[in-house]
């Protein structure tokens, strides 16, 4: 059975989901995304109220942590890990992900994906 820490991180990645299809102009999806991480929002209360047991921080949920927030960008959850840039075209600004501490951006991806080198 999920706990509530698993849900609470379930509910902070549908509301990522959500302001990326809002980017992509998709606010039905945005909207549904929305209303289904409310219900897990909902569903990890009512967990914490019925069986309040710590999180379990087992391997799964160590690798889903939070890189250390930057504070350049709007705040510390990954919902609020977006910057405002300028459009390529010039036609205003626009939201991107943080590319210093947002795990789903793809500058963030490319320098912790590369392979550690060992000297000796």
């Amino acid at each position: 059975m999920p706990s509530f820490y698993d849900h609470l991180l379930r509910a902070e990645e549908l509301l990522a989901q959500a302001s990326e299809e809002i980017l992509h102009g998709s606010y039905r999806a945005a909207n549904t995304l929305t209303s289904l991480s409310v219900a897990y929002l909902e569903a990890a209360h009512a967990r914490r109220e019925v069986i309040d047991e710590p999180p379990s921080f087992n391997e799964q949920n160590i690798r889903r942590q939070l890189p250390d927030w930057c504070g350049e960008c709007d705040g510390p959850d990954l919902a609020l890990r977006w910057i405002s840039v300028e459009r390529p075209n010039g036609s205003g600004m626009s939201l991107a992900r943080c590319p210093d501490c947002n795990p789903h951006s793809d500058r963030y991806q490319a320098t912790t994906s590369q392979p550690q080198q060992v000297s000796g």
